[in-house]
């Protein structure tokens, strides 16, 4: 099945700046373009999968993921390392800890009366280096990505249009490619060396992307969900909901990647989750590429609570825990 192009308009105004994020909305984009026969799909969420599709896509996420989903309330805190079923309720999230480091969560959570099952990876930075890997004339599933790279992690990145261009700016060590989204968007940035080593989320509405050569990896997406701590209070998704990936940063100045499976939640859900997620505490986080494109695949024993693209994409982060 052809990617869906990223293409589509959205005409919608920016907000006035204020110290209180409001809305993340882009200003124009090019005209719709849909590969092969395909119809033009009635999800315009950007990365949908037709609708025919979206309900295969569900059907086996849903058998994957909640085979063998505990029935009673969540557990309690476990030092485990075993992948373990999603945790179902909506107490305390369960983090467990692999060898490599990376502490993942597989968890069933409700959120405006829609059950998603979401999947995160969580990571000190200081204990991991991050690249950015851009093919666009052979793109990749998720996992066939990470069988390549041999990385610890690997998620899909930021929106591309037909020719597997991406339609933002995306930095792979140091080179760069696409233009910079103004005046909407976010960016994942990462600095190999210097007082700043490590990963950064900006605004682009309020921060635009300047030339820093300190900066040798870097995606772009759209829109942000939570920015200072804070919901983006207005974000336009047209009530449709799909497969999601993101990126975010917490408190601690940890790094959190994730994707849902069901394909229940809009961009707001996931906002919401982000915001009433305590225990996350999410500083900030950027919304990926959503659809048939969502995909985090972890190595080793991780692999078993991976979830896969269902389509190939060109463009991924990777993660390699430092030793």
């Amino acid at each position: 099945m052809a990617v869906l192009a990223l293409a589509m308009t959205l005409a919608l105004a920016l907000s006035a700046c204020s110290q209180t994020p409001s809305s993340d909305a882009p200003v124009t984009l090019p005209a719709p373009i849909f590969v092969g026969t395909q119809s033009p799909p009635t999800d315009l969420d950007t990365g949908a999968i037709s609708i025919a599709r979206a309900a295969e896509a569900t059907a086996e996420a849903t058998a994957e993921a909640t085979a063998g989903a505990p029935a009673g309330a969540p557990r309690t805190q476990s030092a485990s390392s075993t992948p373990a079923a999603p945790d179902a309720g909506s107490g305390q999230l369960v983090w467990h800890r692999a060898q490599s480091g990376i502490e993942t969560l597989l968890a069933q959570r409700t959120v405006n009366t829609k059950t998603e099952v979401v999947l995160l990876a969580r990571v000190n930075p200081q204990n991991a280096t991050v690249h950015v890997v851009y093919s666009p004339d052979a793109p990749k599933s998720a996992r066939d990505w990470q069988e390549e790279t041999k990385a610890d992690l690997v998620i899909n990145g930021g929106f591309f249009d037909d020719k597997n261009r991406v339609t933002g700016l995306l930095i792979a060590s140091g080179q760069h490619f696409g233009t910079s989204y103004v005046g909407f968007g976010g960016m994942f940035s990462w600095r190999a060396s210097g007082r700043r080593r490590g990963p950064a989320l900006q605004w682009l509405r309020d921060q635009p992307s300047r030339a820093d050569p300190s900066i040798t990896q870097a995606v772009q997406g759209f829109p942000m969900l939570v920015v200072g701590g804070a919901r983006i209070s207005s974000i336009s998704d047209n009530g449709q909901a799909n497969r999601r990936s993101f990126v975010a940063l917490d408190g601690e100045g940890r790094l959190i990647f994730g994707v849902t499976q069901l394909a229940q939640w809009t961009l707001n859900d996931l906002a919401d989750f982000l915001d009433q997620a305590s225990d996350l505490n999410i500083v900030s986080a950027l919304n990926l590429d959503g659809g048939a494109s969502s995909g985090l695949w972890l190595s080793g024993a991780q692999a078993d609570i991976s979830m896969n693209s269902f389509e190939p994409v060109p463009a991924v982060i990777t993660l390699q825990m430092r030793s």
